[in-house]
């Protein structure tokens, strides 16, 4: 895959993550705290997989977030974050089979699960928005020096990621989000090209 592929699937995989966050916010509005609590691992899981797109990790297909948190850079911030925590609500909100014998579905997840989940959804997918954003510009002026070469193109895709992640918002963002640090470098994986 061509940079300019990459950095535009990694751009579709967090807009996906931002739809499914709002995903989530709306269905816990309704009070349908189940699939809430699902698309926050969903808006999650996608975050991390646009991020390590980005910097040309092969993303596992995995829907453990403790899993892709692994081969991100180990930081503070997304430590405290938990993110697998937020594994519990992949399956076992959306399937009666997957609750001991008894449980709903409709009847085992309420507000603070769903408000919760979504707090932390939010923190990873602003965090890889981030980092994806600092990655990019950390590499725009390697592609800039090679402007008119063969991947000239691929600088474009660079722009338009950044462009991309520049003016995207939540409306729910916290205000009191840290501020992001970029890698230093690509984090190091299995899938590490």
């Amino acid at each position: 895959m061509s940079v300019e592929e990459q950095l535009e699937r990694a751009r579709q995989w967090l807009e996906a993550a931002g739809n499914d966050l709002q995903s989530a916010e709306v269905l816990r509005q309704a009070g349908i705290f189940n699939n809430a609590c699902f698309f926050a691992q969903q808006a999650a899981e996608k975050a991390f997989k646009g991020f390590l797109v980005a910097t040309g990790v092969d993303c596992p297909r995995s829907h453990s977030l403790d899993s892709l948190a692994a081969l991100v850079p180990a930081d503070e911030r997304l430590s405290k974050l938990s993110p697998a925590r937020l594994d519990r609500y992949y399956i076992a909100p959306r399937y009666p089979d997957a609750l001991p014998p008894g449980g709903s579905i409709l009847k085992s997840y309420g507000s603070p699960d769903a408000d919760d989940a979504i707090r932390t959804a939010q923190g990873i997918v602003d965090l890889m928005k981030a980092w994806t954003k600092d990655y990019v510009n950390a590499i725009a002026p390697t592609a800039e020096a090679v402007r008119g070469t063969d991947i000239e193109a691929e600088l474009g895709a660079l722009q338009k990621l950044v462009e991309t992640l520049k003016g995207e918002g939540h409306p729910h963002k916290s205000a009191s989000s840290p501020p992001a640090s970029p890698p230093a470098a690509p984090p190091k994986g299995p899938g590490k090209r």
